[in-house]
């Protein structure tokens, strides 16, 4: 950061991109000539400090060393750091150096490698720059050590006369305040002589490059150029029609406006592009050799060849496999549900109950035929009646079957049926109900949903081949759902499935192809009736929300094209 003080915004800055560029042996670069600097450092300091103490009682005549003031020992230790420098200016010229080398590898002004050892690094420099050029930058580490260890030992000493009671003496203090004595000696010296060590930072890394300028002109450089250029050091971004900077905060939708947005940073003027984010290189070798894959893209085929290839629908239908989730499972539990019932070779359900008997006076079950249950005779008559489902649309009521639209209950209830049939006297046990159903697809998939209310896994089945499916689920209640769909795509059977949970079942349908479906259901099984009607109770009839609670308007086989011709019959009729 002293040396390449606009290539970071701060210390946070600095130290994330070094880990994401370098990892964490990026943040220990230069450890061991770190080491061995303060390793000799202190040693030579430390062993001079009593042979410059000796030499100030000398000069100010004094008796003993113990009589030297605060200032005088700050003296003293000023002195000790003359000879300290020497062995701390190539300690510290290595480990400025190793600690610069991916800014200076990427601005191009060296060639040696970012990782390069201490030794790679010291043979580095003896070979370009001789035994001289270990000592790059040594005026300017006297500058900061000479008048720094005056300060340090200044302060040291003066915080322990503060510390130091009447009557006491220096040496009987204790730990903590020896602690905080050194602690505000370490204070002194970085905040007087912090502005020269960025000056002989910058020397003895940017030396690498060629000779530099002394201490003086780099200092007077420093002093004119930086904080003199107000930037970004970000990149634009434009989104929603919003503009800004990366870097900052500020938000505007006028062009103009962010073209004037003051920059969040200072630092020097610089003629040269700033250098591109560092991107690591991958130099796996299965990466290398992983050969590029070719995309072909293909136009839509029309309907015409879309029909020829369809494959038939007569094609044996597999079962697809059925996923119950875990909340499922226990809700069943909980509701005690029989969901272990065996199914017949047939394919129908078991029964073991006895027929019951039908007694005088039932009403005959079928929608919209009231007749009344006298005896055998009834048998064989004909039972007019509706096997559509109640409508309630807008205001208007009708039967799905006929579609004879009226907006009086009392008259919609008086419909004669459309259908002749089997009058029914009973109330089946398994009654075949209509289910809410949505769909909705994806480049590589067609989900269609079913909302029924705790389906049964062991006596529900989906059947289905290239393009038709059969589905068959039965839920809580004793109901069952039934449904044929002849698709308007092809699919793959092999990877589709059923997912069932508490409130619905989702048909997961892989295409075959990837492209997007016009609707669900083919255009020639679209405008047919369904063949699985929905019988109701007469009781229905009487309750308009209830039934139009069973049928809703996301019926998945509802068409125009079917109601305008219901309609149409009814007129005729």
């Amino acid at each position: 950061m002293q040396t390449f003080p606009t290539m970071y915004r701060g210390f946070f800055d600095c130290s994330v991109r070094t880990y994401r560029q370098e990892g964490l042996p990026g943040l220990y670069q230069g450890t061991t000539p770190a080491l061995l600097a303060n390793v000799a450092e202190n040693a030579v300091l430390f062993a001079c400090y009593g042979f410059c103490q000796q030499l100030v009682r000398q000069l100010f005549g004094l008796s003993s060393v113990l009589e030297l003031s605060d200032l005088q020992s700050a003296l003293a230790g000023s002195f000790s750091s003359v000879f300290s420098s020497m062995v701390l200016c190539p300690a510290e010229l290595v480990k400025c150096r190793m600690q610069a080398l991916h800014e200076m590898k990427a601005t191009g002004r060296t060639a040696l490698a970012c990782h390069s050892s201490t030794w790679a690094t010291v043979k580095n420099i003896f070979q370009s720059e001789g035994l001289l050029g270990f000592f790059q930058g040594l005026t300017s580490t006297w500058l900061r050590e000479v008048p720094g260890y005056f300060f340090f030992f200044g302060g040291y000493e003066v915080s322990r006369s503060f510390f130091t009671q009447a009557g006491q003496c220096k040496e009987d203090l204790g730990s903590l305040p020896l602690t905080v004595s050194g602690g505000m000696g370490g204070a002194c010296f970085w905040l007087a002589v912090y502005p020269i060590d960025s000056v002989k930072s910058r020397i003895q890394v940017l030396s690498m490059a060629g000779r530099q300028d002394g201490f003086l002109l780099s200092f007077l450089h420093i002093l004119k150029t930086e904080d003199s250029c107000v930037y970004h050091p970000g990149v634009p971004i434009f989104h929603d029609a919003l503009k800004g900077w990366s870097c900052c905060k500020k938000r505007t939708t006028d062009f103009s406006e962010f073209l004037s947005i003051k920059g969040c940073m200072k630092g020097c003027h610089n003629n040269e592009k700033p250098p591109e984010p560092f991107q690591p290189e991958d130099t796996s070798d299965k990466l290398k050799a992983k050969p590029s894959t070719e995309l072909i893209i293909q136009s839509p085929k029309s309907a015409e060849k879309m029909q020829r290839e369809r494959p038939s629908s007569d094609e044996p239908r597999q079962p697809l496999l059925i996923k119950v989730s875990r909340s499922l499972e226990q809700t069943l539990e909980k509701l005690k549900l029989a969901s272990t019932n065996q199914c017949s070779e047939g394919g129908s359900l078991c029964r073991a109950e006895a027929v019951p008997e039908v007694r005088i006076g039932t009403t005959c079950k079928n929608s919209g035929c009231k007749t009344i249950y006298k005896g055998a005779e009834n048998e064989t008559e004909a039972c007019i009646f509706h096997p559509g489902v109640p409508v309630f649309h807008e205001g208007m009521k009708y039967w799905s079957c006929c579609g004879i639209k009226t907006t009086d209950f009392s008259a919609f209830l008086e419909q004669e049926g459309c259908s002749t049939g089997k009058h029914s006297w009973l109330n089946e046990d398994k009654k075949l109900v209509s289910c809410r159903q949505d769909w909705h697809q994806t480049s590589s998939q067609v989900v269609v949903t079913i909302y029924a209310k705790n389906p049964l896994p062991a006596l529900s089945s989906v059947t289905a081949n290239r393009t038709v499916i059969d589905v068959h689920i039965m839920f809580e209640g004793d109901k069952v759902f039934q449904a044929k769909l002849d698709l308007w795509g092809v699919i793959d059977v092999q990877k589709s499935f059923v997912n069932m949970v508490p409130t619905k079942v989702e048909i997961t349908l892989r295409k075959a192809s990837p492209m997007t479906w016009a609707k669900l259901e083919h255009l020639q099984s679209s405008s047919q009736p369904r063949q699985d009607q929905t019988k109701k109770d007469p009781m229905d009839a009487e309750d308009p929300e209830g039934a139009q609670w069973e049928e809703s308007d996301d019926s998945l086989s509802w068409s125009e094209e079917g109601d305008e011709e219901g309609e149409e019959g009814a007129v005729s009729e």
